[in-house]
């Protein structure tokens, strides 16, 4: 900076300058307007978002409100500002929807709900905790975030319909085939090929009361223990994992196979005898599922001098449709089938 310094006549008869070290307030202001611009960002988002955005105190009064707050409840931001928000935004199903969500935020870093509004309005609601940069003001805030799910829920509640007249299709049609069977087959033949009929239309229950994704492994194997006994003789260890629709259903009719195999010849036909079935997801190989069924304590096993259906079934069904690696190990104290597929 610099001053001029003039004589009585007003003509300048000295400068004198004085420089000052600005690198550290220029990075200052560099990181002013970095955030400044961040802020302004934010901002626009939260001005433009569909969603409507609250912060609220840990009294529960209201501290910011967005345009689409307004559009949703109609109310100005300047109406409802310092006002309880369980007075503002409220639904009959949770009338104390932000009380429940700031004591789930205690434990979980966020809460998230599901209310139904008036006029056949549902929302979804995410709750986050606010910490406070202020050491001498500590008190929490929440960031409310109100999602309109009408229209998804609308969806949702058209697919169930949906899925249950397909279920009830399926279940009619099996039901036929079932019965065409009886009346077609042999005796030797009938019960095998209607034993497979439900085994289908078990794995078709669990897809349909799990949604169009998919099943989980646990389910086909809580079915399978209920067909070989219950738990004592059919143990099961292992994590979730989540099954493709192809999936769960091939894996249901090799389950019904091993099964039918176990209770006719195998360790599930001695009083004693059990299967143990212990899987994983992600051990060997990751996104990889390896699923290892071994009988014990049942008759002495001898391998095979030829294969039957059902285990020339077991291959051709997992191999091609859900292009999976099948083992079988004949030991003397139990066959080992163990079975490998991409999750």
């Amino acid at each position: 900076s610099g001053v001029a310094r003039h004589d009585a006549s007003g003509n300048p008869t000295r400068y004198d300058y004085t420089i000052f070290d600005m690198r550290e307030r220029r990075v200052y202001e560099d990181e002013l307007r970095t955030a400044q611009k961040h802020a302004d960002e934010l901002a626009a988002i939260v001005r433009s978002s569909p969603n409507a955005i609250l912060r609220v105190d840990d009294a529960g009064l209201i501290r910011s409100w967005n345009h689409s707050a307004e559009r949703l409840f109609g109310h100005t931001g300047k109406d409802v500002m310092g006002r309880a928000v369980l007075d503002i935004v409220h639904f009959a199903d949770h009338p104390d929807w932000f009380t429940h969500a700031v004591e789930i935020c205690r434990t979980e870093p966020e809460a998230v709900l599901e209310p139904s509004g008036a006029h056949g309005h549902d929302f979804e609601i995410t709750v986050v905790p606010i910490e406070s940069d202020d050491l001498a003001d500590p008190s929490r805030s929440y960031s409310v975030i109100l999602r309109d799910i009408s229209q998804r829920r609308k969806v949702e509640r058209r697919l169930q319909v949906a899925m249950g007249e397909m279920k009830h299709r399926v279940k009619n049609t099996l039901a036929v085939v079932s019965g065409i069977a009886r009346q077609s087959l042999p005796s030797e033949l009938r019960d095998e090929f209607i034993g497979r009929l439900h085994a289908l239309s078990r794995a078709h229950d669990v897809l349909t009361d799990e949604g169009v994704k998919g099943a989980d492994l646990r389910d086909l194997l809580a079915l399978t223990a209920e067909e070989a006994g219950g738990p004592t003789r059919f143990r099961v260890s292992g994590p979730s994992v989540p099954l493709s629709a192809a999936q769960a259903s091939s894996l249901s009719m090799a389950l019904h196979e091993l099964t039918t195999n176990a209770l006719k010849y195998g360790a599930l036909s001695e009083r004693g005898g059990y299967v143990q079935v212990d899987f994983d997801h992600g051990v060997a190989s990751p996104g990889r599922v390896r699923l290892v069924w071994q009988e014990r304590d049942g008759p002495s096993v001898t391998p095979p001098q030829h294969h039957g259906f059902g285990s020339k079934m077991i291959n051709r069904v997992l191999a091609v449709d859900i292009d999976a690696q099948v083992e079988f190990d004949y030991r003397p104290d139990g066959i080992v089938c163990a079975i490998s597929f991409d999750a």
